[in-house]
């Protein structure tokens, strides 16, 4: 993952003593520019992601989110990145979602078209919390800038299937599909905020 630099300088005062509401209220009396500094202070911006799979592995494709989750947690090498894997998304996951900057996740959708990759950007529920069998992207993310002040850029990366039926294993057709979803992700995993 490629490191942001970012550049901070808040008229004349970077990296000293004093908060940003300090060089505000001083500024009139020229305090702030009493400290300023001939160079600027570079801080390195440094992305962290936490990628969640979740799907029941027991109805076929329906587990494409836990099997790509799998895929990726063996091939990936970032320390910065974590995956973990779940039937449900549950209240439990916000303490998760709210330590990182970044969160991704993979399920399982229906539709006509088998293997059909979509990318949505979630944002946090504004009706009220309510928790019920199936806990929505938008109502965890909602429970994390509630509960913990933080609501993560946050992507739902959704895979039609082709069978939900009784089986442990993908159908065929998601199978040959699985290398354009773990590109899909990793490309989220690297982006980096416009």
């Amino acid at each position: 993952m490629k490191a942001r630099i970012a550049t901070v300088w808040v008229d004349g005062c970077s990296g000293c003593h004093m908060s940003l509401t300090d060089a505000i209220r001083h500024k009139a009396d020229g305090f702030a520019r009493s400290h300023a500094r001939s160079t600027e202070t570079r801080l390195t911006y440094v992305r962290s992601v936490l990628v969640i799979g979740y799907g029941n592995s027991l109805r076929g494709d329906d587990g494409v989110g836990v099997a790509a989750a799998e895929q990726l947690r063996e091939t990936l090498q970032n320390d910065l990145v974590r995956v973990i894997t779940c039937q449900q998304l549950t209240p439990e996951l916000a303490s998760e979602i709210s330590s990182v900057d970044r969160v991704i996740m993979i399920d399982a959708a229906e539709g006509d078209t088998p293997g059909k990759i979509t990318v949505n950007q979630i944002e946090p529920d504004n009706g009220s919390a309510t928790f019920t069998h199936e806990l929505q992207p938008s109502t965890l993310l909602a429970c994390s800038q509630e509960l913990y002040g933080k609501r993560p850029e946050t992507f739902l990366v959704s895979v039609t299937g082709f069978s939900f039926d009784f089986s442990d294993e993908l159908s065929d057709t998601l199978t040959r599909f699985m290398p354009k979803v773990l590109a899909c992700v990793r490309e989220l995993i690297d982006r980096q905020e416009a």
